[in-house]
């Protein structure tokens, strides 16, 4: 399965463009399993190219279980490539004060150097899934994160696409208490995210999820609303911590960090050689100045020699991390250019020796600079106040038609313009055969055929079968015996000789000498036959064939491949404003070609395929119409269509006679909270953050607010600017 993602400038970093195409690793370790993933970059997308698990046995280190899901996933690579550069995805437990635990930092270390790996960086799950949510639901989301672990719990504060809290609490055998009791332990437990989402190493995420959902949260204060709970998926997590490197939320490290060096130590006499590398090891962490470029105490920008070229620089966008605090070096005020005026005639009065001359002066200065100052304190400062409000989430379910024949959204008949977007590929696939069969040689000889009747003589066709110790055998051509005669003293029975075949190849058909046979159709009264010499030369051996199943398999196999290639394809033509309807794709085999028939021997069979890839795609903007006429009726007072959370889910489509597409789908969409935005920006002007905090807290739509001020007056970073149309005010669902 292959997925595509949006090439940020990280990836561009790693791919020089006078160098060959690269592929990368990412490495989820967990505490139980270990997930490898290779990627790509394929133009301005990044696809994945394989996947591997493994189990993390007890008393097994990791290079182990990462040997086992690499090798899985590079079986899709091309047989001369190689994956050299990892990033590690790791769940919070194995961080401490954002630097990787030292116990971790030693077996990634030895599992990098052992399987000849290029450290480029780690990811934090949380981290990764926030950017994960944020690109899918096209908002900042928020939420609780919750990773079940098999001992532990982790809890992360999601606001606005922003991690704000990370902690790890012990899981115990009762899960939903475990919960309680981790939720209690949040800082930011006053107003909680209405929205839990569970993810991580559990396989019953399920299961567990539905036991959230029975639990009484109404009698938890810290959540406003019944949180909506849900479970990702494998498959999400995986997406999130590609999704992640590409776009910047990895911290870079050093690889030159992790290059071994020599520590010279004495070791005791009898000493095991084991103890001994485990203790150098552990000086290599305490002395090569921290792993994967995190020291303690120490800056490595500043005090390790870096070569430009090992070093990967991460510019994060001012969603990703919390901007620094400024540093201020001074008061500047905007300059006053005051005009020379010159008059001829005209002269001032000598003020002689005006002793207070000096001291109006400098009060006419002061003034002006207090009014330059006051002007300037009303018209520089600005701030941005994001209001997070309750959303509330509507659905309906209807049949909608998708057609191609309207240009225009028909709201009684529910139709939305459709058009067909197709592509064609190919490609080639090989696969082991699965079939056996047996070849070889039946036994041969000849016999003689006994005709006992006196009514005339009897021919017996080619094909005839006789029968000898549940053997069957059959004549080579056709035979005619003589009947019998009467000699007066008894009958002489007519005869003849025939050349006889086993029916089955292999030694069990051969026959010893002097053996009677029967005929499968005559009764031995009329008709017999005897073997003089033994039938021999029956041989076999067992051979691998292509049976139909290995086609079959292989047909299904190379089809669902090219159906992802071909996803990717389609996605590149779609417009900004289209979305690909991803149940009405339709593959259609245009050519197949086995280079093997059923039944040849052969170990493997090869199969080049061409096949004709065709979906529907809507206009988002045509499905923000509709639902807006489908669900306005049912908006209640105070609440305001999104067009920007408007989702459509289709369980089934059928193709109508015309061509169009009718579709039950589940149309949702998520409410905003009418809120009076001009209101608020002018009572909040010159407010103390405290008051603009109980201001809004009458508000009940407002459920949180994030507030920064930019200000470059060491006085006043407390209240908001006197000038309201310096407040941005924005507002994020919760």
């Amino acid at each position: 399965m292959s997925y595509n993602i949006l090439v940020m400038s990280f990836v561009d970093k790693l791919l020089p463009k006078d160098k060959p195409q690269e592929y990368f690793l990412t490495l989820k370790v967990g505490v139980e399993t270990m997930a490898a993933i290779v990627w790509e970059v394929r133009g301005s997308k990044i696809a994945i190219i394989g996947q591997g698990n493994s189990t993390i046995e007890e008393k097994q280190d990791l290079v182990e279980a990462a040997n086992i899901a690499i090798s899985q996933a590079e079986n899709s690579l091309p047989p001369d490539k190689i994956v050299e550069k990892v990033i590690f995805g790791l769940p919070v437990e194995f961080i401490e004060a954002n630097k990787i635990k030292q116990s971790t930092l030693l077996e990634l270390k030895k599992l990098t150097h052992k399987l000849s790996l290029t450290p480029l960086g780690f990811i934090e799950l949380p981290e990764a899934l926030a950017h994960f949510l944020k690109t899918r639901e096209n908002s900042p989301s928020s939420a609780i994160l919750l990773g079940v672990g098999p001992k532990n719990l982790t809890l992360s504060v999601l606001r606005v696409g922003k991690i704000y809290e990370n902690i790890t609490h012990a899981r115990g055998e009762n899960f939903l208490q475990s919960v309680e009791e981790a939720l209690k332990k949040l800082i930011s437990n006053e107003v909680l995210p209405s929205r839990v989402l569970l993810y991580d190493e559990s396989s019953n995420l399920e299961s567990l999820a539905e036991e959230l959902v029975k639990h009484p949260w109404h009698k938890n204060g810290a959540f406003l609303h019944i949180p909506k709970i849900e479970a990702l998926s494998k498959d999400d997590v995986i997406n999130a911590l590609v999704e992640s490197a590409a776009a910047e939320i990895i911290q870079t490290v050093n690889a030159d960090e992790f290059k071994t060096t020599e520590v010279k130590e004495e070791v005791p006499a009898g000493a095991k050689a084991e103890e001994k590398e485990v203790r150098r090891d552990e000086e290599e962490i305490k002395d090569e100045a921290g792993l994967l470029g995190f020291h303690k105490n120490k800056d490595v920008l500043e005090e390790a020699p870096i070569e430009e070229e090992e070093i990967i620089s991460v510019e994060r966008t001012p969603e990703e991390i919390a901007p620094p605090p400024k540093k201020l070096s001074g008061i500047k005020l905007p300059s006053v250019h005051i005009p020379k005026f010159h008059f001829a005639n005209f002269h001032l009065p000598s003020l002689g020796g005006i002793r207070f001359l000096p001291i109006i002066i400098i009060v006419i200065i002061l003034l002006a600079l207090g009014g330059v100052g006051v002007y300037a304190y009303y018209q520089i400062p600005k701030a941005e106040v994001r209001l997070l409000v309750g959303v509330e989430s509507m659905q309906k379910e209807v049949e909608i038609i998708l057609s191609a024949n309207t240009q225009t959204v028909d709201s009684e008949s529910l139709t939305m313009p459709a058009q067909t977007i197709e592509t064609e590929v190919s490609g080639e696939k090989e696969a082991k055969t699965t079939g056996k069969k047996n070849v070889g040689n039946p036994a041969r000889g000849s016999v003689t055929i006994f005709n006992k009747t006196t009514s005339g003589s009897k021919t017996f066709p080619k094909g005839t079968i006789l029968l000898a110790n549940n053997l069957k055998f059959s004549l080579d051509s056709d035979v005619n015996v003589a009947s019998a005669s009467d000699t007066g003293e008894g009958l002489t029975y007519g005869k003849t000789d025939a050349k006889i075949t086993a029916s089955v190849i292999g030694p069990e058909g051969n026959l010893g000498g002097g053996n009677n046979l029967t005929f499968a159709d005559f009764p031995s009264s009329s008709y017999t036959a005897k073997n003089n010499e033994a039938l021999s030369g029956g041989t076999s051996r067992s051979v691998s064939v292509v049976s139909k199943a290995d086609q079959d398999n292989l047909l299904t196999d190379l089809s669902t491949e090219l159906k992802e290639k071909a996803k990717t394809a389609l996605f590149e033509k779609q417009g900004e404003e289209e979305k690909i309807l991803d149940e009405s794709m339709e593959v259609n085999v245009v050519n197949k070609k086995f280079d093997k028939n059923i039944d040849a021997e052969t170990t493997a069979l090869k199969l080049a395929l061409t096949a004709q890839i065709k979906a529907q795609a809507y206009r988002t903007s045509d499905l923000n119409e509709l639902a807006r006429v489908i669900l306005v009726n049912n908006i209640p007072p105070g609440y305001e269509f999104s067009p920007t959370r408007t989702n459509i889910k289709v369980n089934d489509i059928k193709e109508e006679k015309d061509g169009s597409y009718k579709a039950s789908s589940i149309i949702s969409a998520s409410l905003l909270p009418k809120v009076p935005l001009e209101k608020i920006q002018r009572d909040l002007a010159g407010k103390s953050l405290s008051d603009a905090q109980d201001y809004l807290r009458k508000e009940r739509s407002i459920v949180g607010v994030e507030m920064s001020i930019d200000s470059p007056f060491p006085f006043g970073k407390d209240k908001l600017p006197l000038k309201s149309q310096n407040i941005a005010l924005t507002i994020a669902g919760s």
